[in-house]
């Protein structure tokens, strides 16, 4: 359960000139949640993946997705993704 808990996930907000990301393409990543248009929460399916490092993350992200640093901003966190957390976001 603890894993659970504690498990990485990254918050992504596009720019406003980049379309929506292809959900369907990254899902090797892990789980999407959409919440609003340009903002993903990505939940990783293991704290053991390589991704889990913010710096191997970011860069697989963005070779996958082509997209820049000023077209992407990502934050790395840990869950639990809840309706609070959310709330508490300045970006929600």
């Amino acid at each position: 359960m603890n894993d659970v808990l504690h498990i990485r996930q990254y918050k992504i907000i596009l720019a406003e000139s980049v379309p929506e990301l292809a959900l369907a393409e990254l899902s090797e990543f892990g789980t999407w949640l959409n919440p609003l248009p340009r903002h993903y929460v990505l939940i990783l399916k293991s704290n053991e993946l390589p991704i889990a490092d913010p710096v191997v993350f970011e860069k697989e992200f963005k070779e996958k997705t082509a997209l820049s640093d000023k077209d992407v901003t990502i934050e790395a966190t840990f869950g639990p993704f809840t309706l609070q957390r959310a709330a508490d976001t300045k970006w929600f």
